[in-house]
């Protein structure tokens, strides 16, 4: 979490606002946030498939395009955090408790 905030609330989302303004800025680094969490996405799939599951290439798709929608909400709200506190501690904070809610469905469901 510490060194995507660093990279997309502090030194892209800090360019962006030089050259578009907060609204534009904040669409552009959130699509690019959301962009970024395909790899992931995939890997996890891949996992899936180690362990004896597997989806659909429309499922994978379909989990492709949800997470890629749900992180980009997500930088929406990272950047508004970060807009209004004027500060990277904010939206750190919301990044690590995100993703440790995250880890905490994700092992209620296989356990």
């Amino acid at each position: 979490a510490i060194p995507e905030e660093f990279a997309f609330r502090g030194v892209l989302l800090g360019s962006a606002l030089r050259l578009w303004g907060s609204w534009r800025a904040t669409l552009i680094t959130s699509a690019l946030f959301g962009l970024w969490h395909i790899g992931p996405t995939l890997h996890a799939m891949s996992d899936d498939r180690i362990r004896g599951t597997s989806v659909t290439a429309i499922g994978q798709v379909l989990v492709v395009i949800g997470a890629v929608s749900i992180t980009f909400v997500g930088g929406l709200a990272f950047c508004w955090l970060r807009l209004r506190s004027r500060s990277l501690i904010a939206p750190i904070v919301a990044h690590m408790a995100t993703n440790g809610i995250a880890l905490a469905v994700a092992w209620f469901a296989v356990h």
